[in-house]
């Protein structure tokens, strides 16, 4: 089976190959085996849940688009439904360990009361079990409902296989003064197709996204970030940084929606991309849709090679070449780690790139 995902709302010129995503070759997913821990501020449901069933989520509501509605409505996925009370802070974040079992698919819904606050750290991890599968694609769904005055943080670690294909798909409604923060630091996978829409439709409602990513051996970063601008004096910020080598594609579309009567809403977007070799592809296409006056709304993107200043700088210090890249590319996404607001997490993944090889064929070898 085939799907249509990540496409633009507003369509730019087809030669480009921008406006949409296909991806071919979806399995028949299968409930997934997500395991969640909450704290005792929390309380965690499973049940059957549409993906139109919250209050002011509609079917427009999802980063991906349709086809990955319907595709969590025919997996008939048991989904875990994350809830907190009036006024409540959750004194630790509830863990949602995210199997990347090949052929299943997850959801994950967030549904804060007024006042409270929420923080929820997924972890994407392999599971050796799984190893001699050949279509090794699996699927998360989050959908987020932050009442007012509520806020939300998600942290997403998508550390699976090179080997393992995700869609990751997010769609979240913020009410009045509601605010969303996500992290999202992406280190692995053959292909990874990320989708998140936020409708940031009550008064003063703020999103910020910082993504982190790097992508190596011809790997794949499919990615539609869009903010939709509903009520007044509503703020979003997305931020990517990241690092491109050895063959790989990575495709950034951020979208910024002011829809009439967002009077005072204000939008910035920006990506710094650094590529390693001369074989990569890098696109980006920042979008500012504007049916009101009184915004603001700013888009940028940085994009070249490693300044060689800093690597003779380095190399003067004892640093072959390889090395510079290795150190650079952790660098970048240790930036966005830093951002994580648990501390345990934090160190969990300063301690995993410590000990991990981000470029596995990384940097041009130094002549003797």
């Amino acid at each position: 089976m085939d799907i249509k995902i990540n496409e633009l709302s507003a369509k730019t010129f087809n030669w480009l190959g921008m406006n949409e995503s296909v991806v071919k070759d979806v399995p028949e997913f299968e409930c997934g085996s997500m395991v969640v821990t909450t704290p005792d501020e929390v309380t965690c449901e499973r049940e059957l849940v549409d993906s139109i069933a919250l209050s002011g989520i509609d079917k427009e509501t999802s980063g991906m688009g349709r086809d990955i509605d319907e595709l969590i409505s025919d997996s008939g996925v048991n989904s875990f439904v994350l809830k907190t009370k009036p006024g409540i802070t959750s004194s630790k974040p509830a863990i949602v360990k995210v199997p990347a079992d090949a052929g299943t698919i997850n959801k994950l819904v967030i549904d804060t009361d007024k006042d409270s606050t929420i923080t929820v750290v997924m972890d994407y991890l392999s599971d050796s079990l799984h190893d001699e599968e050949k279509n090794k694609m699996f699927g998360v769904q989050t959908r987020i409902q932050a009442g007012s005055g509520s806020k939300v943080n998600l942290v997403q670690l998508l550390r699976h296989s090179s080997d393992y294909s995700c869609l990751n798909d997010i769609g979240a409604v913020l009410d009045d003064n509601a605010r969303l923060n996500i992290v999202q630091v992406i280190l692995d996978g053959d292909k990874n197709y990320m989708g998140c829409r936020v409708v940031l439709k009550g008064k003063g409602s703020s999103l910020k996204t910082d993504i982190g990513y790097m992508v190596n051996n011809d790997g794949r970063l499919d990615m539609n970030y869009e903010a939709v601008h509903e009520g007044k004096v509503t703020e979003s910020e997305i931020n990517a940084a990241g690092v491109l080598k050895n063959g790989a594609f990575k495709l950034f579309r951020g979208t910024i929606d002011f829809k009439k009567g967002a009077a005072g809403a204000v939008g910035n977007e920006k990506e710094d991309v650094l590529l390693l070799d001369d074989n990569v592809v890098n696109q980006t296409i920042p979008i500012i849709l504007c049916a009101e006056e009184d915004v603001e709304g700013n888009h940028g993107a940085t994009i070249g090679e490693l300044d060689e200043q800093i690597m003779l700088y380095m190399q003067a210090r004892g640093l072959s070449r390889e090395q510079v890249y290795e150190e650079m590319s952790k660098a970048r996404i240790k930036a966005v780690c830093n951002l994580i607001p648990d501390e345990d997490t934090k160190n969990m993944m300063s301690d995993y790139l410590e000990g991990e090889q981000l470029l596995e064929n990384g940097g041009e070898q130094e002549n003797e």
